[in-house]
């Protein structure tokens, strides 16, 4: 829904992806400064033109937390 809002709606945009990354902390208490670096650079790359790219490593990012690993 977040990379939906973000290509149809810009006034929406800023505060959905803040939320996205709030939630994704919260499921991810180990995150490293680096991961959320990554995230909050893939949430602002959302509806530009590497929308597609961010959505993926977002994906990703979100599935890691679903399993409990990461990949160092």
């Amino acid at each position: 829904m977040t990379a939906l809002i973000a290509l149809k709606d810009e006034g929406r945009r800023a505060r959905v992806t803040a939320r996205w990354l709030q939630r994704w902390l919260e499921a991810n208490d180990d995150a490293t400064i680096g991961e959320v670096v990554l995230a909050a650079t893939a949430l602002q790359a959302l509806g530009g033109r590497h929308h597609q790219p961010a959505l993926s490593t977002l994906r990703a990012l979100a599935a890691q937390v679903r399993r409990g690993s990461r990949a160092d």
